[in-house]
């Protein structure tokens, strides 16, 4: 499948905080009509790649594209524009009464 057909596609993306490697070169991407989601136990990462996805946070490696086309300099509110919005169905977190490892979820119904 090509790089244009893939909606969202994660290239080595590394993130790093102080001496804390949160994510280290995760790549994967998400097919049109794919459901994909995001798992693992505390402390994997789940939330610093939502947040990176989001833009909340900067990769300090790698890259991450939409559609084919890079969000390195697309801003939180330019991701959440309505264009984006539409595809995305859901983003949520287990309860924190859940006695499993807590896991996000990126539920993308393409």
């Amino acid at each position: 499948m090509s790089a244009a057909e893939n909606i969202l596609e994660a290239s080595d993306v590394s993130i790093q905080f102080g001496g804390v490697r949160a994510l280290a070169d995760v790549s994967f991407h998400v097919e049109k009509g794919q459901v994909f989601s995001i798992i693992g136990p505390n402390g994997a990462g789940k939330t610093s790649m939502l947040n990176c996805i989001s833009g909340r946070y900067r990769p300090t490696k790698g890259q991450l594209f939409y559609k084919g086309h890079s969000l390195a300099r697309s801003s939180i509110n330019d991701r959440a524009a309505p264009r984006h919005r539409a595809h995305v169905s859901r983003i949520w977190p287990c309860s924190a009464t859940c006695r499993c490892s807590t896991t996000s979820w990126l539920a993308a119904t393409i």
